[in-house]
């Protein structure tokens, strides 16, 4: 039997990696629904800034006022890659695979095709995991910080107002028979609209920051747990999951933001699970009017277009061994950022 074992083109890398179901993308799709490329090895963005002035009085018979143009401010990045590399290693092709009979039902040119797809569906989900983490960087925190080998540690501030981030402690934590949690988010509701003039639509809770919430007195008084009741003043709550497991949608305030418990974690470099959200805190996001933003992929074989991401394979001749990388520059860039809010709430 004659095997043909060649590199994948470009153009069938590409066709697979986008045929791979997406990643957990919850931020991303709070907060950050467009996407944005950029055929320049640097992302640019415009910080517009705008007051509440009111047009001013004149007489009928004079002129009109000239009013001074509200400028903005245009910050550019040069983004960190993403480029995992992977070989797909000869010695698998001969083995039996997980999932295959034993004693192998596959040729080995079947199972050379099944690990290739194996490595891509790998680079993805590990490039949409770091995208996902990112968004939630940029919400949480209202800046992302860059670092990795050989990419030395920067930090993209996006510039929140230091009132959108809020500790509360002692009696007006939500754990206390004091705190008033209703209240405080009219409080926070009201500061997002001032700075942002938009309104907040969903409220994120960490899973310690959500118990504090549904267990304190004032929100007692107001819950019900009927799902779909309606009761004037009451609250709509679920206790179900979502689609994603980490994700737990909680039902909706009265005439107000939708309600999610958040878990999810990620690994670090030494292989620990990290919460990407503190369980203690609650977010508040309104309209962000964030994009996905990506650079231009620095390589040739791409032909340096601008695309989130980019897979290519070849052959190395001694030892003999395949190699696969996919590569991205990505960015999150919320362009109002005073449209979140961070509040720690419990202990």
């Amino acid at each position: 039997m004659t095997i043909t074992i060649g590199a994948y083109d470009t153009n069938t890398l590409q066709n697979v990696v986008r045929n791979i179901p997406v990643a957990v993308n919850f931020w991303r799709k709070l907060a950050f629904p467009g996407v944005q490329t950029f055929d320049s090895e640097k992302i640019s963005f415009d910080v517009i800034s705008k007051g509440r002035r009111m047009a001013p009085f004149v007489a009928p018979n004079v002129q009109g006022k000239p009013l001074k143009s509200q400028g903005f401010t245009t910050e550019s990045f040069s983004p960190a890659y993403i480029k995992p590399k992977t070989p797909v290693d000869p010695s698998r092709v001969l083995k039996r695979q997980a999932g295959e009979m034993f004693g192998g039902s596959l040729s080995p040119g079947q199972r050379r095709n099944a690990i290739v797809a194996d490595i891509l569906v790998e680079h993805k989900a590990m490039i949409e995991k770091r995208l996902e983490w990112m968004a939630a960087q940029a919400v949480i925190n209202g800046s992302i910080v860059v670092a990795g080998e050989s990419y030395p540690s920067v930090t993209v501030d996006f510039g929140r107002d230091a009132g959108q981030i809020i500790t509360l402690s002692g009696a007006t934590l939500w754990t206390a028979s004091t705190g008033v949690p209703l209240t405080n988010l009219e409080t926070w509701y009201r500061q997002t609209a001032l700075l942002s003039t938009t309104h907040i639509r969903d409220l994120v809770f960490g899973a310690t920051a959500w118990v504090a919430f549904v267990t304190n007195p004032q929100v007692a008084a107001m819950m019900d747990i009927r799902r779909g009741s309606d009761l004037g003043n009451g609250m709509e709550i679920s206790n179900g999951l979502g689609t994603q497991d980490v994700v737990a949608y909680k039902g909706q305030l009265p005439n107000g933001p939708r309600m999610w418990v958040y878990s999810d974690v990620y690994e670090d470099d030494s292989g620990t699970n990290v919460d990407m959200l503190d369980p203690t805190h609650v977010i508040g996001i309104g309209e962000v009017d964030g994009v996905q933003a990506f650079g231009a992929i620095m390589d040739a074989r791409a032909g340096y277009i601008a695309t989130p991401m980019f897979s290519k394979m070849w052959m190395e001749e001694d030892p003999s061994v395949e190699m696969i990388m996919t590569q991205s520059a990505p960015l999150m860039v919320p362009r109002r950022i005073n449209a979140t809010f961070r509040a720690k709430v419990a202990a």
